[in-house]
């Protein structure tokens, strides 16, 4: 395996010390796949430094990704077009070129520069996501930039995800979703700053540094989402482990849980462990143990888990808040359940390490006939279209498995893996509510006849706990 960074081997050792507090989805990809595969080696590297681009450091980097899975549903962006206010009350303030009044009252405001219009269209925040979305011409590309948000005067630098899709023949939609590390005031002033614009319309790619500022107060955003507690706590308990579930937090964007957690088996490790422990000594072999929370919806469906953090009082249960996707429709209850994981890691010595977690993986020509289905390790991956534009490559498919966010990964690369168009979580779009179908943009591609599609499966290492199931009703 390559020799990690100094700062890629800071990386691996904070996700190796914060096991509890990041999500399955996201220790799934850039752990196991990542360190079971050298050659993905440029890969990786590739997300981090596009992550670090936007100061996204240590575990703030896994917030970024995580932030990129959850707002590839676009169920937050149907909320974003059909509802008027969306439960925040929006008023704009500043100088804005031109104003578009909504029929409700919502004031868009659209600026100019460099003949390039933006309309700010829709703000969302909800405890734990903000998501704003702009309207613009098609071919025109919204470029993330560092502390592009302020909030109450101050720079926002928070990890954030954005996507892009078509309204009609004349508009397409941005969406950014960021990550809000700290519950937000209940009214608080908003200024979303736009630096740098690619402008693809005359089919000649010219990136523009422009000044589009916009400005927003947000008020009674609490008013959009729905809190259900549970007194007394919903509890359950099995092999010496108890999960308090306290409550939970509902709104258009995510879907939040809060519980307790009794773990004597970590606890005891983490008492044991010494403090000032640098990192394992290369070849050590340490087995490591997770637990994964999956929360269903009350017609079997499973919502992508986004973040999760936690803290402990002296003496005290952890407290966790794990945040999921949000809700795809009206649901009466959802279902916890809770799964063991574990890892034999072998230690780099740099914080690093490899696993001996299994891959399996196929290639096939990326012009093969559709659909195209793709079976490994008992997870499937359906193609059904797979459309070259001039502009964009764009991929539908379909995921079946135990494990529908955590199964199967896949890229397009060339005959000699020279060059890669990794699958990227920013532009993985949910269709649908019912299965786990999705839709991902890449860029155009050269002579699709020469490329292939790569596909792998790492084997997940779970078991379920029996006797940590809760069901968690939404209703009074």
């Amino acid at each position: 395996m390559r020799e990690f960074g100094d700062e890629d081997a800071r990386l691996k050792q904070a996700m190796a010390r914060e096991t509890s507090t990041v999500p399955a989805v996201v220790r799934e990809r850039m752990e196991r796949l990542y360190g079971s595969l050298p050659e993905y080696d440029r890969e990786r590297r590739r997300h981090i430094r596009r992550q670090r681009s936007l100061r996204v450091a240590g575990i703030g980097l896994l917030a970024a990704l995580i932030v990129a899975a959850g707002f590839a549903s676009p169920s937050a962006s149907e909320w974003l077009q059909r509802l008027p206010v969306i439960g925040t009350s929006f008023s704009s303030a500043g100088d804005p070129a031109h104003k578009e009044p909504d029929p409700s009252g919502f004031d868009r405001q659209t600026v100019v520069d460099q003949g390039i219009a933006l309309t700010l269209d829709r703000v969302v925040y909800d405890g734990a996501l903000l998501t704003v979305r702009f309207v613009h011409e098609p071919g025109i590309r919204i470029e993330p930039r560092p502390e592009m948000i302020a909030i109450d005067g101050k720079p926002w630098d928070t990890g954030m995800g954005d996507r892009s899709e078509s309204i009609d023949e004349s508009s397409e939609a941005t969406v950014f979703t960021f990550k809000s590390r700290v519950s937000l005031p209940d009214s608080f002033d908003l200024k979303v700053y736009v630096n740098d614009v690619v402008d693809d319309r005359g089919g000649e790619r010219k990136k523009i540094l422009g000044n589009w500022a916009f400005q927003a107060k947000i008020t009674e955003w609490r008013r959009n989402v729905r809190e259900v507690t549970y007194s007394p706590p919903l509890k359950a308990s099995a092999d010496g482990i108890e999960v308090t579930v306290t409550g939970v937090l509902v709104s258009p964007l995510t879907t939040k849980v809060s519980y307790e957690l009794v773990w004597p088996e970590r606890d005891a490790e983490e008492a044991a462990a010494p403090k000032d422990r640098n990192d394992p000594p290369a070849g050590e072999k340490t087995l490591r143990k997770d637990l994964v929370f999956r929360l269903f919806d009350d017609r079997g469906v499973e919502l992508e888990p986004l973040s999760a953090s936690g803290m402990r009082a002296s003496g005290g249960p952890a407290k966790y808040s794990a945040v999921y996707a949000n809700l795809r429709g009206a649901s009466s209850r959802l279902q916890l359940f809770v799964d063991e994981r574990s890892e034999l890691m072998t230690s780099d010595g740099k914080g690093g390490g490899t696993y001996s977690t299994s891959v399996q993986s196929r290639s096939l020509p990326l012009t093969s006939p559709l659909p195209l289905t793709v079976e490994l390790g008992g997870a499937t991956v359906t193609f059904r279209k797979i459309e070259f534009g001039a502009d964009r490559t764009i991929v539908d498919y379909e995921m079946k498995g135990n494990y529908p966010y955590e199964g199967i990964n896949w890229w397009v690369e060339n005959a000699d893996q020279s060059v890669k168009y990794p699958f990227d979580s920013d532009n993985a779009v949910r269709l649908g509510s019912d299965g786990y179908s999705f839709r991902m943009e890449l860029p155009a591609l050269p002579d699709p006849s020469k490329l292939y599609l790569r596909i792998l499966r790492s084997a997940p290492n779970r078991i379920p706990i029996p006797g940590l199931e809760l069901v968690l009703p939404l209703t009074e």
